[in-house]
């Protein structure tokens, strides 16, 4: 008798080139409730990026999105981690290291907004890049 969720198992296995049982993990732990569509999407670009679920350098994430009816619907999205963002600079070679983060507030429950720098070495120079993220732009929304 075939078992549909074996062979589909054993066919991603072979695809992103991982074992069934790394597999199973991802499926029950890293990319739990993934749709296929989701897992595949997700598998396809951690293989791409050279990213490691594992270790937490790329995450699946399900979020609630608002719908034009005003209902809401859960759907999957990828996200890189601080550690996969620190991967790919070093992978550069141009990596020269970075500032701690700036909070506006280190007093409030969340900060309204967060500010790194990096250094890259660029034609043999030491050059800063500075950038913030602001609390509001990346927060997910709590749904009723």
């Amino acid at each position: 008798m075939d078992n549909p969720e074996k062979n589909l198992t054993l066919m991603l296995s072979k695809e992103f080139e991982m074992t069934e049982s790394q597999l199973s993990t991802i499926i029950n732990t890293i990319a739990k409730g993934a749709t296929i569509s989701e897992l595949k999407l997700f598998l396809y670009i951690a293989k791409k990026t050279g990213l490691d679920p594992f270790t937490r350098q790329i995450h699946f994430v399900k979020r609630k999105t608002k719908q034009p009816d005003g209902s809401h619907k859960e759907s999957g999205t990828v996200q890189t981690g601080i550690d996969g963002y620190r991967a790919i600079a070093e992978r550069s070679h141009s990596m020269a290291g970075n500032d701690d983060a700036i909070f506006d507030s280190e007093e409030a429950k969340n900060p309204k907004k967060a500010t790194v720098t990096v250094y890259r070495m660029l034609d043999g120079e030491k050059v800063s890049f500075t950038a913030s993220a602001r609390w509001e732009e990346y927060c997910q929304k709590n749904y009723k």
